[in-house]
Parts: C-alpha cells; structure tokens; sequence
C-alpha cells in the first residue's frame, strides 16, 4: 500500500531506534535487520537526505538506486507491506487454507478469502464463523443422559449382587449362634426344673412311726 502525500520520498518503516546506527522494523523493534541496501555517497558514507541526524529510511527509485536516511519528522509518503488478495476457495495469511475443509454450507462451501467466515451459512450439525464446532441436539443430550443413569443404575445392582452373599453368610451364622444359645437356655431351665421337683419330692414324703 503506497500513500499519496505529495512527496517523493517514501518511508519503508525502517528506523534508528535508539540513535546508535542500529535499525529496526517498525513491526519488530527487538531484532535488528540484517538486509540492508544503503546508497553511498562517495567518500561520506551513506546519504543523508535531511542531515546527519536522520533516524528514519527513505528511498526513491526514480532519484537514487538504494535507501537514504531522513528525518522522521518531515511527512513522506509510505510503502506499507500488504498480502495479495486470495483467489477463490482459499483465504487466510499467505493463501494457504482452503474452504474445503471448512464445513460452509452452499454446494461449493464459498467462504471469506480474509478469515474463511462462510457466506452461505454451515452445513447441518456446525456452527461457529468456520462452522468447525459441532452442534449438540438435545436428542444426543437425553441419550447422553440416559447412558449416564443406566450406568450408574447398572453400578448399583452389581454392587448390591456382589454383598448379597456375604450379608446371607453373616445372617447364616448369626441365626445359627442365636438358635443354639436358645437351646442352651432351654436345656438348663429344663434342669433346674428338674431339679425343683426332685427338691419338692423329697421335702414333702412323710416320715413313718415304726412300732415296737
């Protein structure tokens, strides 16, 4: 992109920083460039179109054959980089990403040859501005739901499948002491009946007078 100021000189985004010889690009200023294509005068070393003091870089193709340094205060035109235009069915940075691969609907899935946003909307199933998400029905969300519950159900059963023979086992057992301590008690209340009725006996039996 190229300015239209009245001036002859353009400005490439190219400066001295820091005002030590060291120049950066105006799109990265922590990496020094390593092309350069000054023009020379002869036995004065690079030009400088507007003194030696000149922080900013210039150039003119039609007035000199490589870059002069002026001052950044006196307005130039300015060369800006800029990519080209994508041709059709590709877009982004360099042209490099097709709108095939995108889910545009339309039957040619057209799409922004900036962004790859569709024209024509998404196909079934996607949203977003690359319809590259998909969308959840609530159908799939009752299923999912359902999938869910019936695990967790299904959990539970072969959790309780799993402790029911122990529980029968300990019940076993446990019914088992309860029935013998019964008998136990039963067998010794039936001995000290026993044993009340032979006491009982023996009390009351008259004695007999014998006589002489």
């Amino acid at each position: 992109q190229i300015s239209r100021h009245r001036s002859k000189w353009y400005f490439i985004g190219l400066r001295d920083k820091y005002k030590n010889g060291t120049y950066f690009w105006l799109d990265n200023d922590k990496e020094r460039t390593l092309f350069t294509s000054w023009e020379y005068a002869r036995y004065k070393g690079i030009r400088h179109l507007e003194g030696r003091h000149s922080d900013c870089v210039v150039m003119n193709s039609k007035l000199s054959k490589g870059w002069q340094t002026a001052s950044c205060w006196v307005w130039k035109r300015f060369i800006c980089e800029k990519y080209s235009d994508c041709k059709n069915q590709v877009y982004g940075m360099l042209c490099a990403h097709n709108c095939a691969e995108t889910n545009c609907g339309g039957q040619w899935r057209a799409c922004d040859r900036y962004n790859g946003s569709c024209y024509h909307g998404c196909q079934p199933g996607y949203t977003g501005r690359q319809c590259r998400q998909k969308v959840q029905s609530q159908v799939s969300n009752v299923l999912d739901t359902g999938v869910k519950v019936s695990t967790v159900i299904t959990g539970v059963v072969v959790l309780l499948l799993l402790l029911l023979p122990v529980v029968l086992f300990v019940g076993g057992k446990k019914c088992s002491r309860d029935d013998n301590t019964e008998d136990e008690k039963q067998d010794a209340s039936h001995g000290m009946s026993l044993s009340k009725v032979a006491g009982a006996t023996t009390h009351q039996t008259p004695r007999r007078n014998t006589i002489l």
